[in-house]
């Protein structure tokens, strides 16, 4: 593994504890602050392509956004897609990539379990 990119969320405790864990690693991060800067379309579908993982596999739906705007308000995953990029905090958080594979570290066993196996 060479470059690794974090989508994260400084706010988030699940996210700042992927972050330490590779920091200890002492590879290169690159760390992605998806909220205040968005994703775009397109990179959330490579995302999840990258992932094998639809929308809904990282969809946040206890956010108040989802449950306000979301909730029953789309019929397929492309339009929840759509919602993600609109409101990004309905994006599961960590997701970490690198070349040739990646994990949504949420638990960090997760992410620890895929690290070790590349």
């Amino acid at each position: 593994m060479e470059k690794i990119i974090i989508y994260h969320n400084p706010k988030c405790t699940k996210s700042r504890c992927a972050l330490n864990w590779l920091a200890e690693s002492e590879k290169t991060v690159e760390i992605r602050d998806y909220l205040n800067i968005p994703l775009s379309t397109l990179e959330l579908k490579n995302i999840l392509d990258k992932l094998n993982l639809l929308p809904s596999d990282i969809l946040r739906s206890k956010e108040k956004e989802y449950i306000d705007m979301v909730k029953g308000n789309y019929s397929s995953e492309e339009q929840l897609l759509d919602y993600m990029i609109k409101f990004p905090k309905l994006i599961e958080r960590p997701i970490v990539l690198w070349e040739g594979g990646g994990v949504l570290a949420r638990p960090l066993q997760n992410l620890i379990e895929k690290f070790n196996n590349e």
